[in-house]
């Protein structure tokens, strides 16, 4: 069938305008043979970008699951299309290998260069013949695009968009100094080089390795566009897109190539947390880490046992209240029967004094909440400066009894995590319809953090909490020569 020049034109000039016809425009270009299956994390993405030309977005992160076409998109289509309208635009881009931001900027020049192209660049767009390599090229208009590497030497660059596409390689997620130098990289370095701070943008584009990865650390400023669509809807996500369409538990990103039976295999071939990550954008599965959401059990205000057995403090102290060090986590626990509550918990960052203070009133609170059941045990870790802690609060509190840590983190975490699977830990709150988390709206905020803390363990940023939980559980439910093994 014959398409009438009128219709060629409207169709050109509505490519020219928006992110997304431009998108279906180029891909038969880029990816021949290949239908562009469209989908919400398409539509989304490009709206997003449309924002970003338009100036109405100046800082963009998207956590979208792999070969779902973000590089594509970002990297490679979106500098051409924002040259339609504004071809002296710069872009830096970056990843966390050079030859990664090469290709991109390989396929970004054979599309500029492309007839079909030039049919859409009324203007007239041209690539200067003496700035022309894989790494960079300009055109006639004063626009260029740089290609360079997470960590790689950006000094006398700059743009009015920075694009970083994939800044962590995926076996870096049990690296913390490998994240954290991708972090300092970008914070130092690259988010310095756009040519104007105010109108300038930068877009990022990532899966979620760990809770402190560059996305975690973008999130958690607040001063982002988050576009985040797992590849099976989790209503409960901690960071769902707002404009997701989808309403049912499980229902995929995109079928069409992604069904069911392909992320099975996925997920089989990554392991959990590699797919939770990568597919769900999230650093620990949903249905957790070593511990499972649906493990913890619920108790209501009046809920409580009038007795317990047992009453004890847990604390995970820190070196200082500085911006980088560690919380510190002071957790009250009730042991009735077979079955731990959680009662209270503080965290906060706190210095040496700070501490002494703040553990001093918490055994006030607690006897006082519980002035038939005083507690009698105080567990301090004996790491940072606890030992101090412990020296000097055995004067002032009875029970104080300091606990050196056995084995690794994670290893304490699996011993404790037989528990909560068994159903033996009750949190304040209630759980959500489908039993599987809580209920929002009846769970106070600081027991969903300890959930997601807790859940999200050993790829959460913190484990404070986590800590403070397994040392308390070790010794309520296993006392005695037990102890001596963990």
């Amino acid at each position: 069938m014959r398409v009438s020049a009128t219709a060629r034109d409207v169709g050109h000039e509505l490519a020219r305008r928006d992110m997304a016809r431009f998108a279906r425009y180029a891909w038969p270009l880029l990816v021949p043979g290949t239908p562009l299956i469209a989908g919400v994390h398409i539509d989304a993405i490009c709206a997003a970008l449309n924002d970003v030309l338009h100036g109405s977005c100046r800082r963009l992160l998207i956590n979208v699951p792999p070969r779902h076409g973000k590089s594509l998109l970002c990297s490679v289509m979106f500098p051409p299309f924002a040259w339609l309208t504004r071809p002296e635009l710069r872009f830096l881009c970056a990843s966390y290998a050079s030859e990664l931001s090469v290709g991109n900027s390989r396929q970004c020049r054979a599309l500029i260069e492309s007839p079909a192209y030039s049919r859409l660049a009324t203007r007239g767009i041209h690539l200067a013949p003496d700035q022309n390599r894989k790494e960079r090229f300009e055109n006639d208009r004063g626009g260029a695009l740089i290609a360079t590497s997470v960590g790689g030497v950006v000094t006398g660059l700059g743009g009015d968009v920075i694009v970083v596409d994939d800044p962590h390689k995926a076996e870096e997620a049990s690296s913390r100094r490998a994240l954290q130098r991708a972090i300092e990289w970008f914070d130092t370095t690259l988010a310095t080089r756009l040519n104007d701070p105010k109108t300038g943008a930068i877009i990022v584009i990532a899966q979620r390795i760990h809770e402190d990865d560059l996305s975690g650390h973008l999130i958690r400023s607040g001063e982002w566009e988050h576009v985040c669509l797992p590849a099976r809807y989790e209503p409960e996500h901690p960071h769902l897109w707002h404009g997701d369409p989808r309403t049912v538990e499980g229902q995929l990103l995109q079928p069409e190539r992604f069904g069911e039976k392909e992320l099975e295999e996925f997920e089989e071939r990554l392991g959990a947390y590699a797919f939770a990550g990568q597919f769900q954008q999230r650093p620990a599965p949903s249905s957790g880490g070593v511990f499972e959401p649906s493990w913890f059990r619920w108790y209501g205000p009046d809920e409580l046992p009038y007795e317990f057995d047992e009453i004890a403090q847990s604390w995970d102290v820190a070196f200082g209240d500085g911006p980088s060090n560690d919380f510190v986590a002071g957790q009250l626990w009730g042991l009735r029967g077979p079955n731990a509550y959680l009662l209270h918990q503080t965290r906060k960052k706190l210095a040496f004094m700070a501490t002494l203070a703040e553990i001093e009133a918490f055994s006030k609170r607690a006897d006082t909440r519980f002035p038939t059941r005083t507690t009698k045990t105080i567990y301090v870790e004996k790491t940072a400066n606890g030992h101090a802690i412990v020296d000097v609060l055995r004067d002032r509190i009875p029970g104080v009894i300091p606990i050196t840590p056995r084995d690794g983190k994670k290893a304490r975490a699996i011993a404790c995590c037989r528990w909560a699977e068994a159903g033996n830990i009750w949190l304040p709150g209630a759980p959500n319809d489908a039993g599987t988390s809580f209920d929002r709206s009846r769970t106070p905020q600081w027991v969903q953090d300890f959930v997601l803390e807790v859940t999200s363990f050993p790829n959460a940023r913190h484990d404070d909490q986590v800590d403070a939980m397994t040392q308390v559980l070790e010794r309520m439910f296993a006392p005695g020569p037990r102890l001596r093994a963990l």
